[in-house]
């Protein structure tokens, strides 16, 4: 079990560059099957381009799946699970958002405590422990991350992840712009001056 393995100290991330964007699209197509079989609309807003974390892959794809899968199994058929993904103010965020039953006020502070469950009776119908939103955090965290939520009763809850991003929040976007404007200057041009001006 992978938090008694972090315990004991056994457990390892591995850290690499890797695009959180591609991470997010694969976590949405596993977990959107999930999804389509309960009968949920699903959709995944991600961009295309890339935006650079360091990550054990993996891991956070792990950590995402279970807030997909949490979410496909707290909304009822016909409802909606929606993902979403934004790089902003040196972070990664990816959002789960669901129409589900959602989550009391007084529970949201235990739910990323092991063992616990908002709703027992549900929970002993779709099985497991009540260990996933923990392995979850315990993921995030390992990347230097935060996790919460935003839940309110009928109406259904969202789920976030924010890892930093990669060399003090460099996106591809900003990172482009770096190595223009390095370029211009190497070759001896002001940056934003064409050859003609």
């Amino acid at each position: 079990m992978m938090l008694a393995r972090a315990d004991s100290g056994k457990e390892a991330v591995e850290f690499s560059a890797a695009d959180m964007c591609a991470i997010v699209r694969e976590a949405a197509e596993q977990g959107g099957k999930l999804a389509r079989i309960r009968g949920l609309h699903f959709s995944a807003d991600v961009p295309n381009d890339p935006v650079w974390i360091q990550a054990d892959a993996d891991a956070l794809r792990r950590a995402l799946l279970i807030l997909i899968h949490n979410a496909a199994k707290s909304t009822l058929p016909g409802g909606s699970v929606t993902i979403t993904f934004e790089a902003r103010g040196g972070f990664a965020v990816a959002s789960v958002s669901d129409t589900g039953m959602g989550i009391a006020k007084d529970d949201v502070r235990h739910i990323f405590d092991r063992f616990w469950r908002a709703d027992k009776a549900r929970s002993r119908e779709q099985g497991g422990a009540g260990l996933g939103l923990s392995i979850a955090k315990w993921i995030v965290e390992m990347h230097r991350g935060t996790i919460g939520v935003e839940s309110e009763i009928a109406n259904g809850s969202t789920f976030w992840i924010r890892v930093p991003l990669e060399r003090g929040g460099v996106t591809a976007g900003e990172a482009n712009v770096l190595h223009a404007t390095q370029t211009h200057l190497k070759s001896g041009e002001r940056p934003g001056n064409s050859a003609g001006s």
